[in-house]
């Protein structure tokens, strides 16, 4: 599984209802941006412009800016520069 995350860019969850993902635990451990929703416990693991991109509601074009943030700057996340 874990090398799904190193083969990957960023990680996206589109959830609407979520607790604390496991996925997004390997994924930040893996040192992979992470585009998601703020949603349930992801606040707690997901700290915004540092280890990913949190979108405040669900409007799908929200998530894709997430994403597009997160690939324009995906060598800062892996270098673990904090953005301003």
């Amino acid at each position: 599984q874990r090398l799904y995350h190193s083969v990957s860019s960023v990680t996206v969850s589109a959830s609407r209802a979520e607790s604390l993902p496991q996925f997004i635990v390997e994924t930040i451990l893996c040192q992979n941006p992470v585009a998601t929703f703020n949603v349930g416990g992801i606040n707690e693991i997901v700290t915004h412009k540092k280890n990913g991109h949190i979108s405040e509601n669900f409007n799908p074009a929200n998530l894709a800016k997430s994403i597009s943030y997160c690939l324009k700057y995906i060598n800062l996340f892996y270098f673990g520069c904090i953005f301003f």
